[in-house]
């Protein structure tokens, strides 16, 4: 007769292995939910995200409750309240093509990243994330990435919170050009993602000088060639993911614009 309490502990080694392993593969979803029926992230006094039911009299309702055959509706919202991408177009003039999202390679929408957990900075108004913040964390690297992402308090926060007037944090000048300038394994990162509604902070007078770090332009002026063509994700949503290597796949709509809403998932590395 089989040992049953042997099968047992050998049917949880292998199922517990198995599970392991499928959590391990699992690809996360940081992207803050767009809810037009409910209450959604805010930034920057923006208005929240909603939706109208598309009516032609006499012809077509796109609500079934009210009759219609199907619902159908416009959506619409600001990216920049929620998780969304940006390119340099962002703060370029259109009259020197700068790359908008449609633009953007793979090299600047998947890889590797590495997740710098920053929540146990101060997040008292206007403070600034510094070089000598994220440079310890980078120092020591043992992997070849092209992404960073930056986990702050930001993501301790219910989701749909609304960071209008907090003068949450940003990166200062100094600490987006260390990260424009980080080299991996002999390689410049191609994409930034943060949990922040902004690079810069909320009132900065105009001068956006962590988006030009980032991007690699000029500190003032909207001409400029943009030959990097890097990505700058904000607002993403990290949750409880801990510090870390991870796959990213961003995958924004072809949109010819400078930014857009955008999924972002990630998938855990040993």
């Amino acid at each position: 007769m089989p040992n049953i309490h042997l099968i047992y502990f050998v049917c949880l080694l292998v199922f517990g292995s198995l599970w392991e392993v499928r959590a391990q593969n699992t690809w996360v979803n940081v992207s803050r939910t767009i809810d037009p029926n409910s209450s959604s992230s805010g930034a920057f006094y923006l208005d929240r995200p909603s939706s109208e039911t598309v009516e032609f009299p006499g012809q077509f309702i796109g609500d079934v409750d009210r009759g219609g055959s199907c619902n159908v509706s416009y959506l619409t919202f600001c990216p920049h309240n929620v998780t969304h991408i940006e390119t340099s177009a962002h703060v370029l003039s259109p009259e020197c093509s700068p790359p908008t999202v449609a633009d953007l390679e793979n090299s600047a929408l998947i890889g590797k990243v590495f997740l710098i957990d920053l929540t146990h900075l101060d997040t008292s108004y206007n403070v600034k994330i510094e070089v000598e913040h994220v440079k310890p964390h980078l120092d020591t690297l043992h992997q070849q990435i092209n992404f960073i992402a930056i986990k702050t308090k930001s993501s301790e926060l219910p989701e749909t919170f609304d960071f209008s007037g907090r003068g949450f944090m940003a990166l200062n000048q100094e600490a987006a050009q260390y990260l424009h300038d980080f080299m991996s394994q002999g390689q410049h990162v191609s994409g930034l993602v943060l949990d922040l509604p902004s690079i810069d902070q909320e009132s900065d007078e105009g001068k956006l000088l962590a988006h030009r770090a980032w991007f690699g332009l000029p500190s003032s002026g909207h001409l400029a060639d943009d030959q990097e063509k890097r990505s700058l994700v904000e607002l993403a949503y990290f949750n409880e993911l801990a510090q870390g290597y991870y796959n990213i796949h961003i995958s924004p709509p072809n949109f010819r614009t400078d930014a857009a809403a955008v999924g972002v998932h990630l998938q855990k590395i040993d």
